[in-house]
């Protein structure tokens, strides 16, 4: 107040912190507990609550129904080998990438920009199709020279970029010096496929946003079984390996994400049941609390300038999107990741935002 003096809290608080309302176990068990390992004294605590805005079946159970529902379809799938096709070998200076196609389980309605069958709830979740989806295969020479059963690193690109930056000179080096395979895929509704949807969406249908959502679900979706084939199918088969001998480990894999890899990547980490180690670079969450601050927003900003005049109404709507986008990254997922990871599985996640620890972080996966 004006004198310097705390105000008291009102009275109803004060009941429940005393233990005289019905709230006060809930809060003892669920909020001052956190407020005390935070270093305050609850004597000094004027206002705290708890808000579920979203329950955690309504917001991820779609995800979880699809990843169930396509893990399923591939163990059913009588000849794996079916599911993959080697479009082209290519020898490079720094060793051998394998371009090819996965066929995966697709979900979404109409093809690419339309929306998942069922409700956000996953119990009419249903595979619709099956599509393609694009990979390429990295082997680097330290392999090639001396073959050996060695670990697969699975790369997520950045921001609406493409698997090719799993070719970058670093990860291509490190590849080299520490023998690690890299197995990339493009980020399905959130690659430069997705451009001109994302754009059409920012300047004509922001009402349609929800698209985007589903669409990197899919993306989830298609990583998750093509990981899942190159443990069970590409580790056997002579195109893979050198001289026949086998350089697939499928003990030892892990992702690394950057930028958007990481952002989006954190989600898919916690939604995959096979990855156990993974690393994120640069990363962050919630996407509304980034993107305004990225160099690349400006282009966006711009369209989205010729339709909402005011920057507060543009923030505004960012916000309203991310409750709708929280499924397809880091944000919705916060929870899986630490204190209620799927199955109790758990997950060694690193953070970094420094680039030459990279090398040392990614490496401790082995």
């Amino acid at each position: 107040n004006n004198d310097g003096k705390l105000h008291d809290p009102y009275q109803a608080f004060k009941d429940v912190m005393n233990g005289e309302s019905d709230q006060s176990e809930y809060y003892q068990k669920n909020i001052n507990s956190y407020i005390e390992n935070e270093g305050w004294d609850l004597n000094e605590v004027q206002l705290a609550w708890d808000i579920i805005t979203i329950s955690r079946k309504s917001s991820l159970s779609r995800a979880e129904k699809m990843r169930d529902l396509a893990v399923k379809w591939v163990d059913d799938f009588e000849d794996k080998k079916k599911l993959y096709k080697v479009d082209k070998i290519e020898t490079i200076d720094e060793g051998r990438i394998i371009h090819g196609r996965v066929t995966v389980p697709y979900f979404l309605k109409h093809g690419r920009g339309s929306l998942i069958t069922g409700s956000p709830m996953g119990d009419d979740v249903e595979i619709t199709k099956t599509r393609e989806a694009t990979f390429l295969f990295f082997t680097p020479n330290s392999i090639l020279d001396n073959p050996t059963k060695s670990f697969t690193l699975q790369y997520g690109h950045g921001l609406f970029g493409s698997r090719k930056e799993a070719l970058s000179g670093y990860l291509k080096e490190m590849c080299n010096n520490f023998q690690f395979n890299i197995f990339a895929m493009d980020w399905y509704g959130m690659s430069y496929f997705d451009v001109p949807f994302m754009v059409k969406i920012l300047l004509a249908e922001p009402e349609n946003f929800a698209k985007i959502q589903h669409n990197t679900l899919q993306g989830y979706i298609n990583k998750i079984i093509g990981l899942k084939l190159v443990n069970e199918v590409f580790s056997g088969d002579e195109k893979f390996g050198v001289g026949g001998t086998d350089i697939i480990d499928t003990e030892k894999f892990g992702y690394y994400g950057n930028s958007q890899g990481s952002v989006i990547g954190g989600g898919y980490v916690a939604l995959s049941k096979d990855i156990r180690k993974a690393v994120l670079g640069v990363p962050g969450t919630p996407y509304a609390l980034l993107l305004s601050r990225s160099v690349d927003f400006s282009i966006y900003k711009s369209l989205l300038s010729l339709e909402f005049f005011e920057w507060r109404d543009i923030r505004l709507l960012i916000s309203l999107m991310q409750m709708l986008w929280d499924p397809a990254e880091s944000a919705g997922w916060l929870g899986s990741m630490n204190r209620n990871p799927i199955n109790n599985y758990p997950k060694d996640i690193l953070l970094i935002g420094i680039k030459p620890l990279y090398f040392e972080l990614i490496i401790k996966m082995r």
